[in-house]
């Protein structure tokens, strides 16, 4: 008679947990091999056995996902590789713009950090109990937000379990959809874009001028100018350079009429 596999089983992660279903957005680090990925998997299976997602939707292949045009329903993403595909600000609004807006949850395992708006939240392989005989991984999880830093730990029973779901060699070649699709999704909701997206899409002024040429050269100068306002850093020092730089361009405005 065949023996029934045990199912994987999270140990002492009720505060983890709890965390993860809150901040929604979690960071899986560590070195290649440690079960990143498959971690990753576990806790979206767990999202969708306990009922906070409906689907899985993932940029690799896995016997419990869904397809990216399921991201309209609260879904658990799975996103491999993450590094490279979240390092500016830009991606950040790409994939995370509206994980609470549509009740999603964020899944990154990385070797390398995501950015840094991403991996406040992270969890990390601390120790393979499987070299003592004993079916077990166990994680600790950091908390790095503003003034706030905790940790903790928990383990996972039988977390090889997952195997098999998914195949552990797959190279992440790209996103599987899921940005072009949270996109289509954010502009259905009503999602216009950033500020600067949405400056790039102004109506041009028109002049009451002949000259055509002189009123399309003001109106990208202007936008240049927004530009240039829009990306300006906080620093007094910063601030006084990007404000001469305004000033010499306001002035080659003037010249120009």
């Amino acid at each position: 008679m065949k023996r029934k596999q045990s199912k994987a089983r999270f140990i002492g992660a009720s505060t983890f947990w709890g965390m993860l279903t809150n901040f929604r957005v979690l960071w899986i680090t560590g070195r290649y091999g440690a079960g990143k990925t498959s971690l990753a998997f576990l806790c979206a299976a767990k999202l969708l056995a306990e009922g906070y997602s409906e689907h899985v939707v993932s940029n690799i292949p896995c016997s419990f996902s869904s397809a990216v045009e399921n991201l309209v329903k609260p879904s658990a993403i799975v996103l491999d590789e993450s590094w490279i595909y979240i390092e500016g600000r830009q991606d950040v609004y790409d994939y995370a713009g509206f994980v609470r807006k549509f009740n999603h949850y964020l899944l990154l395992p990385s070797v390398f950090p995501v950015h840094a708006r991403l991996s406040y939240f992270s969890v990390q392989r601390v120790f393979n109990a499987y070299t003592l005989g004993i079916p077990v991984w166990w994680y600790r999880w950091n908390l790095r937000s503003k003034d706030v830093k905790e940790n903790g730990y928990f383990g996972i029973y039988n977390p090889k379990a997952i195997f098999g779901h998914y195949p552990t060699d797959f190279v992440a070649g790209d996103d599987g959809g899921i940005s072009s699709e949270l996109a289509k999704i954010s502009k259905n909701a009503g999602y216009k874009g950033t500020r600067r997206e949405q400056g790039r899409k102004m109506v041009s002024v028109s002049f009451d001028d002949e000259d055509k040429d002189t009123s399309s050269f003001q109106t990208e100068d202007l936008q240049s100018i927004a530009d240039e306002i829009e990306d300006s850093t906080t620093g007094f020092t910063d601030a006084v350079e990007d404000m001469e730089k305004i000033e010499k361009s306001l002035r080659r405005i003037k010249r120009r009429f």
